[in-house]
């Protein structure tokens, strides 16, 4: 386990002791440790986001009712029931479908260490795809029952913009180091069995990918926070909308483009049309730019 990991579980663990209100922070800012493992050499690969995933489910649905609701919004079509239908049904395959295939399908293996088909059979990559994708279904639940709440939305926005200033960070500290010959300080940072291309160039230029596995995750991670900040924009305090919210969207913009993943500029342009196509439906229907 390397200082990263254990830093990180000693914060989170504290969190969850003492402030468990603050536990929202640590969920979207641990997404940028993308390629840390937090376990020791040869375990699974369980990211600090997981941990801060189930955390967040656990003690919230622990709470008086809570658990209650969440089976009402479940067994409601009308609200997550359809979602609670696709765990089921997306557990079960994970779970069932790998066996009962089993050497009957070949398939190509997202390991980089199998080349070419392979059949396909039951590995441990079926329990830990039915634990993530339980995991973020839970999520959905945690933000439908604490939504509700106008101080918790609140923190949550001020929890995303935290984690596009991290995104940015981490970014300048990966091409700052590797510029300067010291890539290996972030070592410690990528300890997970991925298939890590964290020193690739394109046309020439190095790919910045942060603390993530390869610059595709770090542009997608990019875009998907930039997404809620420029949406989001009039939700925060005025005092963020200020600086600090406007530099962070530049700074994630600049990642992208640093990243030169397919993916980041993909999804940059769909973010700035949807976005010119708000300001334009908003002018259209009150007569002036806004």
């Amino acid at each position: 386990m390397t200082w990263p990991a254990l830093t990180l579980w000693l914060l989170i663990l504290g969190v969850t002791l003492l402030r468990r209100d603050l536990l929202v922070y640590l969920f979207t800012a641990t997404m940028v440790f993308g390629s840390l493992t937090m376990l020791p050499p040869g375990g699974l690969n369980l990211t600090a986001q997981t941990v801060c995933s189930l955390l967040l489910v656990a003690t919230t649905l622990i709470q008086r009712r809570n658990l209650e609701k969440a089976l009402a919004m479940a067994l409601d079509l009308r609200r997550l029931g359809f979602l609670f239908l696709f765990l089921l049904y997306a557990v079960f395959t994970a779970m069932f479908l790998s066996r009962l295939f089993a050497w009957m399908v070949w398939v190509v293996p997202l390991n980089n260490s199998a080349a070419g088909l392979q059949p396909m059979h039951p590995t441990s990559s079926n329990f830990t795809q039915a634990v993530y994708i339980t995991l973020s279904v839970g999520i959905a639940f945690v933000f439908a029952l604490k939504g509700q709440n106008a101080e918790f939305r609140a923190r949550y926005l001020r929890a995303i913009l935290l984690a596009g200033a991290l995104l940015v960070v981490s970014g300048i500290v990966d091409l700052v180091l590797t510029e300067a010959g010291r890539a290996s300080l972030l070592a410690p940072f990528h300890n997970a069995h991925y298939a890590l291309l964290t020193d690739v160039k394109e046309a020439g230029h190095l790919r910045v990918v942060g603390v993530m596995p390869e610059a595709s995750a770090f542009g997608s991670a990019c875009v998907s926070v930039l997404s809620l900040l420029v949406f989001c924009f009039d939700d925060f305090e005025a005092r963020l909308r200020r600086f600090i919210l406007p530099a962070t969207i530049l700074g994630l913009v600049a990642m992208i483009y640093l990243s030169t993943s397919s993916t980041g500029f993909v999804g940059f342009i769909v973010i700035a049309t949807l976005y010119v196509a708000r300001v334009g439906a908003r002018t259209l229907v009150h007569g002036r730019l806004r």
